[in-house]
């Protein structure tokens, strides 16, 4: 959990990131094997982290990490846990913008992100948050599902759950058109394999 905190820090620097990549012979292989992957369409080779992490940029790096990092917490877990917790970090994302909070949707996609990480480890929600750099409102939301982001959290588990009326109520707290709801659903799922999950498949045992 510390590094998985250190990575998800906004005050953690790409230099850092270079050298928390750097320092670790697996992170090294899985980002290089990852970059050089047929998902990039990739004519010349990426041969040092150095290069990888301009190519993809600080945004596409964390995500990268939080990726690997989160895949090795829950190794013992099925597969599909990790890429629930994927595809609800995404989908979140995804209100977000719809819903006019684009300016917070790194947040919003790290409160989707960490909602299954109890179950990753089979601990309690409070001790997981306590050891992770959130906001209070990302705490509330994650911990009774309060707060302006709880909404977001609610609207995606109606989703999984089939209750229409929570989730309808959900995207009225957030503002969200009703009505592209299946759109962005079916957006999420398509992104999530061709961004999420692909990369997961590279970067797992």
């Amino acid at each position: 959990i510390a590094l998985l905190a250190e990575v998800s820090g906004k005050n953690t620097t790409l230099d850092r990131l270079e050298h928390i990549i750097g320092r670790d012979v697996s992170l090294s292989y899985k980002l290089l094997k990852y970059i050089n992957s047929s998902y990039f369409y990739r004519i010349t080779t990426i041969e040092s982290v150095r290069h990888a992490i301009v190519y993809l940029g600080e945004k596409e790096i964390r995500r990268f990490l939080l990726l690997v990092i989160i895949s090795e917490i829950a190794t013992d877990k099925p597969g599909e846990l990790i890429r629930l917790a994927v595809n609800r970090g995404r989908f979140c994302e995804l209100l977000a913008r719809e819903g006019g909070c684009g300016t917070m949707t790194d947040e919003i996609f790290l409160l989707g992100l960490f909602s299954l990480l109890d179950a990753m480890l089979d601990i309690p929600m409070q001790t997981v948050i306590n050891q992770l750099p959130l906001n209070s409102m990302m705490k509330s939301a994650l911990l009774d599902r309060t707060g302006p982001l709880a909404p977001f959290l609610q609207a995606i588990l109606a989703i999984e759950q089939g209750d229409v009326a929570a989730c309808v109520a959900a995207l009225d707290e957030l503002g969200v058109d009703t009505g592209c709801v299946r759109q962005l659903y079916l957006y999420r799922i398509a992104d999530a394999v061709l961004v999420s999950c692909l990369p997961l498949d590279l970067v797992c045992p």
